[in-house]
């Protein structure tokens, strides 16, 4: 095995075992992935995996992007609760970036210095809002782990 498939290995498995080291099921239906956007899973991790003849855990074939729940409870108002206030100014339809979401949301971002680790917090604060705010993440999407070998 290559130095490379190790370290891809190696990741695959560090995460699986952080999960399980919070006493989280990766294989429980009610274990989310959640990306921001659908690339990091179909065009890179997938692809990936496939070219190094490797297998992925099954839960890395659901997943939710962030940028779609945060449409769906925000600007379909799918579980709209009743408030007394009147209702925020919509959101934007696409939001081009998590700062966008935050902000409509009035949350702060995570100033910390590591550039990933402020990504997923952020994340994590945009995903329990949506809770807290009455939407639920039912639908996940999924990657096709049929790949096409090509025309003969």
């Amino acid at each position: 095995m290559e130095l490379m498939e190790c370290e891809f290995v190696n990741v695959i498995i560090k995460f699986d075992e952080f999960v399980r080291s919070l006493q989280v099921d990766p294989h429980s239906p009610l274990f989310r992935l959640v990306t921001d956007g659908q690339p990091p899973l179909r065009q890179c991790l997938h692809p990936e995996a496939c070219s190094k003849d490797l297998s992925l855990p099954t839960y890395y074939a659901r997943f939710h992007d962030i940028r779609k729940e945060y449409v769906r409870a925000y600007t379909l108002r799918a579980v709209a609760g009743a408030r007394a206030a009147a209702p925020p100014p919509p959101p934007p339809d696409h939001p081009g970036s998590l700062l966008d979401m935050l902000n409509y949301l009035g949350i702060s971002p995570y100033s910390g210095d590591n550039f990933y680790a402020a990504e997923v917090k952020d994340m994590a604060s945009i995903i329990q809002r949506i809770i807290t705010d009455g939407f639920r993440l039912e639908l996940p999407e999924t990657v096709d782990l049929v790949l096409e070998t090509g025309i003969w």
